[in-house]
């Protein structure tokens, strides 16, 4: 069911006695000079302006788009191709006076023409450019005034009229503020009539209607951005000083309402307003209704909604009180409040129960002199409501990334008002919640809704990312969800897909390798796991083992054991070890004699790696041989120790140290040989001399020889001239 908010306003006739006889002098400018004069704030107030429109054909002008009822009970109507231009964009410009077809009573005074003002109202007595609202009553204007104030059309907005043969027209349509500001508009409008066209109610003359209200002041009032300075005023005023009515008086944006002589209300409490009452009574007004309901000539709901509504009656005159009562013969009719006052309110409570017509009437009396009283009648036409329930479809448990659309699977309604504000049959479910439609056929509404959950997504890992040539590499999904469905791809490997949790994959050669695996889990979620898996060249261990002598050997890597870029580990079998050594030969001397378990690991430092273990032999005990005659003069001889005669068998390679001593037991030689930089040219063999070089007398001498490995011999050597 459609429902009706009302605002109560109060409206207050001022007993006030001025009067202001005299009228303004008339100067006629064109609009280039008015414009200038009032931007520099030189206007004469004293002075009543006539504008003379200069605007060409080439003016650029927005016109604001039209604005449809906000409700079958609003008076606002938009021009069609019956109105008339009232006037070109202007500021502060003015109609030439208009004959209308009927008399217009206003507090008692009879009018046959108007004039149509730029700034929001129409006048009687001369056409006012007054940009800068008065509050009423006054005694300057004879005036009604929808809203006025300094209205700018030459940015944005129009100003229409039609005449009927009992009620004028007046719309203000999309109209900006001064100085051609276009970024807020106001829509309104102002019908008066002879008080007997029921478009406005019979007994009724005038009725001010509003669309959205958006702006205040002009720059020329104080106003800044459309708002403050001198407030905007909307009334009637009868120009004696005495008769008026005030609806308020509006310098701000929102929808606060302090009352008619407050000056801060807010303007968007005119939005969708509608006041209608009867002007020409000068004596006492009588109560009137807000927002123009009694324009509606029903209003419809369905079986078993309920409608709580409030009606709010204002008292034209200061002071006076208003008292409201009510009679229905629908026992689904109560009222569970009233409020008398100034502004009197009602609150009323309808429970349709069944399909028909609830009647009720709302009594509105003042305590004026006469005593007027109104009598308001609404009727409520309950229809069967016998729309079918809204059917929701769609997933209801969804995963991370997955925004499913809900939809009215019956698709029968008119209209479809949804919890996250769309109006269509279906729509996307952005986050977790519920989600509610509303669908409406022939205007009665049923209702279904939809729970939409959020499942987290499974987790997957796969630990397996490199391996070595000639190894199968075991893929493992690891996952703490419940996965219902495994879908793996190996690209380049065998096999090339699975849905196993696992799988033994081979590759034929080394490179890099795309793995792909979907996982899905028992909510229907699923998660991709996309990875490269390198296979790495493996290697075959080998070394060769080549001994230099009795303790010295040579470790060569053989080819094919590793590149450049592996790395050895070498294990000599005594405790000894070369870690992290490049896959050059090396020399190694072993300190004591044994059997050897040597081993080479090699490692890429990436998993793949190989080792294999040589036996090396090195003996305990060696013999020597040592010359027994030198000669001093022998060119070929004997005359020092041949390299390959002195040291066979072990080729330096031993620590050792053979002394000399004369025939008496001096030592009169010696010499040491590291085996680790041995003498390999026999630079300190004996030749026959001291350690300091002389020669040897000719004679026996005796040497010993000592060295590692058990190496132990003695003898004599004789030296000849």
């Amino acid at each position: 069911m459609r429902k009706i908010a009302y605002v109560s306003f109060v409206c207050i006739f001022s007993l006030i006695v001025t009067h202001l006889s005299a009228q303004q002098p008339v100067v006629t400018i064109p609009d280039s000079t008015y414009d200038q004069l009032k931007s520099s704030n030189q206007l004469n107030p004293a002075v009543h302006y006539s504008i003379i429109n200069t605007n060409s054909g080439g003016h650029h002008h927005l016109t604001a788009p039209m604005v449809p009822k906000a409700s079958n009970c609003a008076c606002y109507t938009p021009h069609d191709a019956s109105w008339t231009l009232a006037m070109p964009p202007n500021d502060d410009g003015s109609t030439v006076n208009l004959p209308i077809p009927f008399t217009f009573c206003l507090y008692g005074n009879n009018y046959n023409s108007l004039w149509i003002n730029n700034n929001g109202n129409v006048t009687f007595d001369i056409a006012y450019g007054v940009y800068s609202a008065v509050g009423f009553p006054s005694a300057s204007y004879v005036m009604v005034a929808p809203f006025w104030a300094d209205v700018d059309t030459r940015g944005i907005g129009e100003v229409w009229y039609k005449m009927t043969p009992t009620a004028v027209y007046v719309n203000w349509e999309g109209v900006g503020y001064y100085d051609s500001y276009t970024d807020k508009i106001n829509t309104f409008s102002l019908i008066i009539t002879d008080g007997n066209d029921p478009v406005i109610g019979v007994g009724n003359n005038v009725a001010f209607c509003y669309q959205d209200m958006q702006w205040t002041t002009g720059d020329a009032s104080n106003g800044v951005n459309g708002f403050g300075g001198v407030p905007a005023t909307v009334g009637c005023n009868k120009g004696d000083a005495v008769a008026f009515v005030q609806f308020g008086r509006f310098d701000s944006p929102g929808t606060a309402y302090f009352g008619p002589y407050a000056t801060n209300n807010g303007v968007s409490w005119l939005d969708n307003q509608s006041f209608v009452f009867n002007a020409c009574n000068s004596t006492n007004i009588s109560p009137v209704l807000a927002n123009g309901v009694s324009l509606c000539d029903t209003i419809t709901g369905c079986a078993l909604d309920t409608l709580i509504d409030t009606l709010n009656f204002l008292s034209p005159e200061a002071g006076q009180i208003t008292t409201l009562s009510a009679i229905s013969g629908s026992p689904d009719f109560s009222v569970l409040s009233i409020t008398n006052g100034n502004t009197a309110s009602i609150v009323y409570r309808i429970v349709a129960t069944t399909p028909g017509t609830i009647s009720f009437t709302i009594t509105a009396t003042d305590d004026g002199i006469p005593v007027q009283s109104v009598n308001y009648t609404f009727t409520v036409e309950v229809t069967p409501n016998s729309t079918p329930d809204p059917i929701l479809i769609g997933d209801t448990v969804v995963c991370p990334g997955v925004f499913p659309v809900l939809q009215v699977s019956n698709d029968i309604y008119d209209s479809y008002s949804w919890s996250n504000g769309s109006t269509l049959v279906s729509t996307t479910a952005l986050v977790p919640g519920t989600y509610l439609v509303e669908a409406t056929l022939n205007g009665c509404p049923k209702w279904d809704s939809i729970v939409v959950v959020a499942v987290p997504g499974p987790v997957v890992t796969v630990p397996d990312t490199l391996s070595c040539l000639g190894l199968g590499v075991n893929y493992n999904a690891i996952s703490p969800d419940n996965i219902v469905q495994y879908n793996w791809s190996f690209t380049g490997g065998a096999p090339g897909t699975s849905t196993n949790s696992t799988e033994l994959v081979t590759y034929a050669a080394p490179g890099t390798y795309p793995v792909s695996l979907t996982v899905t889990n028992e909510f229907g979620c699923t998660t991709t796991v996309n990875l490269n898996h390198t296979v790495l060249q493996s290697t075959n261990a080998d070394f060769g083992v080549y001994p230099i002598c009795i303790s010295r050997f040579t470790f060569d890597p053989l080819p094919g054991t590793a590149d450049s870029l592996w790395v050895i580990d070498w294990y000599m079998g005594n405790g000894t070890s070369f870690l992290n050594t490049d896959t050059s030969y090396f020399n190694y001397i072993f300190p004591e004699p044994g059997l050897y378990n040597v081993s080479m690991v090699v490692d890429n430092g990436l998993g793949c790696n190989d080792s294999i273990v040589h036996q090396v032999q090195v003996v305990d005990t060696i013999s020597i041989q040592m010359p027994n005659v030198l000669k001093h003069t022998s060119t070929a001889g004997n005359q020092k120790v041949d390299l390959e005669v002195f040291k066979p068998g072990f080729n330096l390679c031993v620590e050792y140290t053979y002394t000399i001593y004369d025939r008496w037991g001096v030592k009169v030689y010696e010499a040491y040989n590291d085996p680790y930089n041995p003498d390999m040219l026999c630079n300190d063999c004996f030749a026959g001399k001291t350690d300091a070089g002389a020669d040897l007398s000719p004679g026996v001498y005796y040497y010993i020889f000592k060295g590692n490995y058990n190496v132990q011999d003695h003898g004599y050597i004789t030296i000849f001239d």
